[in-house]
């Protein structure tokens, strides 16, 4: 059990330090309205953001059909949009995205699961 909670800690360990020399640049995803779901919808892909960014923003439960997602979904919110609820807005890198959490549990849990 001991090798279990080793191998899985050195795992999570690596996971979280990858990357960790290299600068990386901050990426946010888009949304479009899709008028025949009748909801947003978050882009296939992230996009890359100016080097300054450290926020996402996305369309927020009052953001209706015609709402212009800011920037492609980098950088904040206008203090309106934040006000009237069109719009929220995230700090962490990909963070604007409904599935972020799962791609980086879902591989983890495999591992786990796999050594288990």
């Amino acid at each position: 059990m001991k090798v279990l909670v080793i191998t899985l800690t050195c795992l999570i360990a690596v996971a979280l330090s990858a990357g960790e020399g290299a600068a990386a640049a901050f990426k946010c995803y888009d949304h479009t309205y899709d008028a025949t779901a009748k909801a947003w919808k978050t882009s296939a892909k992230v996009a890359d953001c100016a080097a300054d960014t450290k926020k996402c923003n996305q369309p927020d439960k009052e953001a209706k059909d015609t709402y212009v997602v800011p920037l492609k979904g980098c950088g904040p919110c206008l203090a309106a949009a934040l006000t009237a609820k069109t719009c929220k807005e995230c700090d962490k890198d990909s963070c604007n995205s409904a599935s972020t959490l799962a791609f980086v549990m879902l591989p983890l849990l495999a591992v786990v699961f796999h050594l288990w």
